[in-house]
């Protein structure tokens, strides 16, 4: 494997690797995004059916409070005496009777005067305790004051927890008492939450009026309790999400088990890895495929270049590979075709340049001045031998330089 293939698969790994973590992490912000928004279907889906549900029954039985109180027997028993409402016991309880029969949730009937005395009423068990009376006139206040149905929660002695739906009766428009439906909160609840849904029914002080799961609810107090009104909550090693809607004076909680963010990114940390292995150990292998087939052409090159390397600029590369490399080994033969002529080129010139100093050289020895030095040397030696040795000394040292001179 040459240098250039191992940075190539380096490269190419390394990409393929960000490719992967860039992928990780939107997977990752998916599940996120992806929890919370199931979790808001499942709650949304939730709080429409429960509401859906209760608004339902409430209508049912605001309905019915209306239809009941505008009854000859119910106006009659309210202002009867003793005798008039034995006789009429009877109807009203068959009246009663019919109406649980039709209804969703289980309820109690109960009718008073108008100094809240209780004169009638379907509780299997009802020592009127002050408790009781209590909330009964408060109710029955609330309802003069708004001259309509009006609702509230109560917890008898017995521990049976009830909604209670009270309206004002009239006989041509004079005000003669009051009719009340007190609906069954186990069985408003079992109704309510009998589906794969849980949540809490409460009013504006907090009074349950039903609720799925009773951990949920202060017993004493019959309250709910406020950790588990926020939008998360944990219980046992359950995680919670919800939501609240009001609806008229009631307020309804849904809440639904949570698929947390920490087990979509424990299985989705899961699916990554095997996957994430797979991918690398294929990236990895794809790498080396990669690399060696883009560097097989930059191998041939290299190859073919040795041999021009020896001095063999005879030799031709031929690259047939369709690509970049392919016009640099045709640029390379004809770079080194162009090498060769300029070699043959300075091996002409190199030999006009020593045939122009042989020339050069031969021009230095001018033959007059050759003439006068021997011919000087010549009377030299008639006058005096000693001066004739030291000019031929002197002129063959002139020749040499001359001639060295020449040649560098």
């Amino acid at each position: 494997m040459n240098k250039f293939q191992r940075k190539l698969q380096r490269q190419i790994a390394f990409y393929i690797f960000v490719v992967l973590i860039l992928s990780i992490i939107i997977f990752t912000l998916s599940l996120i995004y992806y929890a919370n928004e199931e979790n808001h279907r499942k709650l949304n889906k939730a709080e429409k059916d429960l509401s859906t549900f209760i608004y339902g029954v409430r209508n049912t039985y605001e309905n019915t409070l209306y239809n009941m109180s505008e009854t000859t027997n119910v106006k009659t028993y309210i202002q009867g005496d003793d005798s008039d409402r034995h006789k009429l016991q009877t109807k009203l309880y068959q009246m009663y009777y019919s109406l649980q029969n039709k209804a969703e949730v289980q309820s109690q009937l109960l009718l008073s005067d108008t100094k809240n005395n209780i004169l009638f009423h379907t509780f299997p068990m009802i020592g009127v305790s002050k408790q009781f009376q209590a909330f009964h006139e408060t109710i029955n206040q609330k309802a003069i004051e708004k001259d309509d149905i009006v609702e509230g929660t109560i917890t008898l002695s017995t521990g049976k927890n009830y909604y209670a739906l009270t309206k004002r009766v009239y006989d041509q428009d004079n005000f003669i008492g009051y009719i009340s439906l007190y609906l069954d909160e186990d069985d408003f609840s079992y109704q309510l939450f009998s589906q794969q849904y849980q949540g809490i029914v409460y009013d504006e002080f907090k009074n349950v009026i039903a609720v799925s799961d009773q951990n949920f609810v202060n017993s004493y107090l019959n309250r709910c309790i406020t950790d588990y009104l926020k939008p998360s909550f944990e219980l046992g090693n359950q995680q919670y999400v919800t939501q609240t809607m009001k609806l008229n004076n009631i307020y309804i909680t849904a809440i639904v088990p949570s698929r947390t963010q920490g087990e979509f990114l424990f299985l989705g940390i899961i699916l990554i890895l095997f996957v994430g292995g797979i991918l690398m150990l294929g990236s990895i292998k794809y790498a080396r495929r990669l690399s060696k087939r883009m560097s097989y052409s930059v191998a041939l090159l290299c190859e073919e270049m040795e041999e021009i390397k020896k001095g063999n600029l005879d030799h031709v590369i031929q690259i047939n590979t369709d690509d970049e490399i392919e016009t640099i080994s045709e640029h390379i033969n004809e770079m080194v075709t162009q090498i060769q002529k300029l070699s043959e080129r300075n091996t002409e010139l190199k030999y006009v340049s020593q045939l122009s100093e042989l020339k050069q050289l031969e021009a230095q020895f001018n033959p007059h001045f050759l003439y006068n030095t021997l011919e000087t040397i010549r009377y030299s030696i008639l006058m005096q031998d000693g001066i004739a040795s030291d000019m031929i000394i002197k002129f063959t040292k002139i020749l040499r330089y001359s001639i060295n001179n020449s040649y560098d």
